[in-house]
């Protein structure tokens, strides 16, 4: 079977890696920097899952993505789920975040949240303030990946919208809503933009940067 690099893979191609022993499909969603606020560890294939892998109470504490569960928990027992070869190459990364309880403050570059996997941010969906809104005040904590397309019309709802056992759910960003308290964005069923509130259940949609000079089939693994 042929195989191409990574970094070749189109934009809004497929790419198949197991996690749990099943392979899931991750969408690829950009190649190499989306912009200036990302540090140089960010550079390579952007995947995010397909589908929502799970449902969860991400509770972001006064808009805290750093201290909040779904932070720990995909930064530690999600990430042991992939396989060795794939684990060992997910690139661990500084990516925009807003930092602190309840500010509007972003924390870029060199200075971004170290992890190896996490939430996207409404921006890097192509979701910015105002949304429908003067009340939605997102932070500006991630640039537009090329996968998606700007705004709340149709075709650019459609990039946003993700399953859940073969139905369209919610999922939820990594940006908080700087003036409600306890609230951060999301993607409502019909890919449009929803406040979350941290004490609800979400879909969770992992993301992860590669290098692109890994090798991938013709079918995507």
């Amino acid at each position: 079977m042929a195989s191409v690099k990574l970094s070749a893979k189109a934009v809004g191609s497929t790419v198949k890696l197991k996690v749990g022993g099943t392979y899931r499909d991750f969408i690829v969603v950009h190649q190499g920097l989306p912009g200036s606020m990302y540090d140089a560890s960010c550079n390579g294939t952007w995947l995010l899952m397909k589908d929502i892998y799970d449902k969860i109470k991400p509770y972001y504490i006064y808009n805290d993505y750093v201290k909040s569960p779904v932070h720990a928990s995909l930064n530690n027992g999600f990430l042991d789920l992939f396989e060795n070869n794939i684990k060992s190459n997910i690139k661990q990364v500084r990516i925009p975040y807003v930092a602190g309880h309840r500010s509007t403050s972003v924390s870029s570059g060199v200075n971004g949240l170290l992890c190896y996997i996490f939430m996207l941010a409404a921006g890097e969906t192509g979701l910015a303030s105002p949304i429908h809104d003067a009340g939605t005040a997102l932070a500006s904590d991630g640039c537009k990946l090329d996968y998606f397309a700007s705004g709340v019309d149709s075709s650019a709802n459609q990039k946003r919208i993700a399953n859940y056992n073969g139905t369209p759910e919610v999922w939820c960003f990594r940006t908080p809503v700087g003036s409600v308290n306890n609230c951060f964005g999301g993607v409502d069923k019909d890919g449009d933009y929803q406040n979350c509130g941290s004490t609800g259940t979400y879909g969770i949609r992992p993301a992860l940067i590669l290098p692109g000079a890994l090798m991938v089939s013709d079918d995507g693994t």
